[in-house]
């Protein structure tokens, strides 16, 4: 009886944070457990429910026992409540009892963690870049076929999801032949044609941001939104086109807008403005996240230093005179090293061979500049995975 005595005082002392009469006030371990502090009401039933089963009352066939009253402070106070001693015959108390007591610092223990503990932060997290081509002047095409690779990158474990530049609205037709081009815009003469962007470019929010956000909130991830972006004319100026990338977050915002500040003189001085939003960076759960386009790889790690990002989300539509082996495996790598952040670079592809360099070759990249991963393929679509180390605090 001492033992269910002992039990029932430091129960009831860690239910009230007081003693029950007859119980011990040393700071034991169970003591430090029960105190009210640390007692959430999510577990004060589960000590009721233990301090019940100790107590047996007095409607309970046979009554031969030595009574007790409950102490009032102790918070069991029914004179009728008593501890009856072993009777002759073992019954199933005398079994069930000393199970109980066995099992009582356990479940306190237990009941003492935190009720709504948030789940441990990953140690990595898996990203995808998508190489693939797009049809020139055709954002509604390319939405369904983007969206399709997005989601099978999710269902891959893709958490941040990265897509070639304007990828939407297209760069530059697939044989380099078409080009975007505002009326009295300087052209390069190997551009056959220039294509008028004003139908097909969108603001910001529009058709594109809006897709994608209800996209990334349904797949719970981040996912790049590269296009085309107009911005209407005020006060008889005329509309300015952007080189655009935004990052749609997993509640379905766009919590990042970019305009490419370095466009590409070669093809983009027909159409493209400066940006004038400056660097742009987002604080993830998994780390700050930079964005930036193709061209401005050349400027912009400089600007973003100051920034301390862990990756840089990198869209690509990338055009060479020669093999880009070199420029994707090695001189691209020795510029990234210096600044220690992650890279996770989405190019272009194409459907066929064509007589140009430039496409396939997406690649991620560590912070020392190393090769995570890389694509195999220069035509169709292919997704890349890699698993990228989540900043520490």
């Amino acid at each position: 009886m001492s033992r269910v005595w002992a039990w029932h005082g430091r129960l009831a002392h860690a239910f009230h944070g007081r003693p029950a009469r007859g119980s011990s006030t040393r700071k034991s371990g169970l003591h430090n457990l029960g105190r009210p502090a640390l007692l959430s009401s999510g577990w004060r039933n589960t000590v009721l429910s233990v301090q019940k089963l100790l107590v047996i009352r007095d409607d309970d066939p046979p009554a031969q026992a030595k009574g007790w009253e409950g102490s009032g402070e102790g918070g069991l106070h029914n004179p009728k409540s008593t501890i009856r001693e072993a009777p002759t015959e073992p019954d199933a108390r005398q079994i069930v009892t000393p199970i109980m007591l066995s099992l009582i610092p356990a479940l306190l223990i237990a009941a003492s963690a935190p009720q709504d503990a948030a789940p441990p932060k990953p140690k990595t997290v898996k990203v995808a870049a998508i190489q693939c081509s797009s049809m020139m002047a055709d954002p509604s095409a390319n939405r369904k076929k983007l969206i399709a690779l997005v989601e099978e990158a999710a269902k891959n474990g893709a958490k941040i999801v990265v897509l070639p530049e304007a990828s939407i609205t297209g760069y530059l037709s697939q044989d380099l032949k078409t080009n975007w081009r505002l009326d009295g815009w300087p052209m390069e003469p190997v551009y056959a044609k220039g294509l008028d962007p004003k139908t097909h470019a969108e603001q910001v929010p529009g058709p594109s941001t809006k897709a994608f956000g209800e996209l990334a909130k349904r797949l719970g991830i981040y996912v790049t939104v590269p296009f085309v972006e107009v911005v209407p004319s005020t006060n008889q100026e005329i509309p300015k086109y952007y080189n655009t990338v935004c990052l749609a977050s997993p509640k379905g915002e766009i919590v990042a807008h970019y305009r490419k500040l370095t466009p590409w003189p070669y093809p983009e001085k027909s159409w493209a403005s400066p940006g004038d939003l400056g660097v742009q960076t987002y604080d993830t759960e998994y780390g700050r996240v930079g964005l930036a386009i193709c061209f401005d790889i050349h400027t912009i790690l400089e600007k973003l230093k100051p920034k301390q990002i862990w990756a840089l989300l990198y869209p690509i539509a990338w055009v060479s005179d020669s093999h880009p082996a070199d420029w994707f495996w090695h001189l691209l790598p020795a510029r990234i090293k210096p600044y220690k952040h992650y890279v996770v670079g989405a190019n272009w592809s194409v459907d066929s061979p064509q007589p140009w360099f430039g496409y396939g070759f997406s690649t991620i990249y560590g912070p020392e500049g190393e090769i995570l991963a890389t694509s195999h393929s220069l035509y169709g679509s292919e997704i890349v995975y890699g698993e990228l180390k989540v900043a520490t605090p």
